[in-house]
């Protein structure tokens, strides 16, 4: 995920930093802050047991969350 993360944000023109983080849909030590600045765009890690098993997934896996509003307002 993190490099789906870098090549969408290189091609919308946003530098971006990671820092750890918790967040409850991600496992802890597992999940970072994604930051542009001192302002926060999402989150990026491996997915939480528990959102997996209410999903239906049984594969591990990965995702990213982006506030789209405030990345579309870096872009432009």
């Amino acid at each position: 995920m993190h490099s789906t993360l870098d090549v969408l944000l290189y091609y919308l023109g946003v530098e971006y930093t990671l820092e750890p983080a918790e967040h409850p849909f991600f496992l802890p030590g597992r999940c970072g802050r994604v930051m542009t600045g001192d302002r926060e765009l999402g989150h990026l890690g491996e997915v939480a047991a528990g959102a997996l098993e209410r999903r239906q997934i049984t594969m591990p896996c990965a995702a990213f969350e982006i506030n789209l509003d405030a990345l579309l307002r870096l872009a432009m």
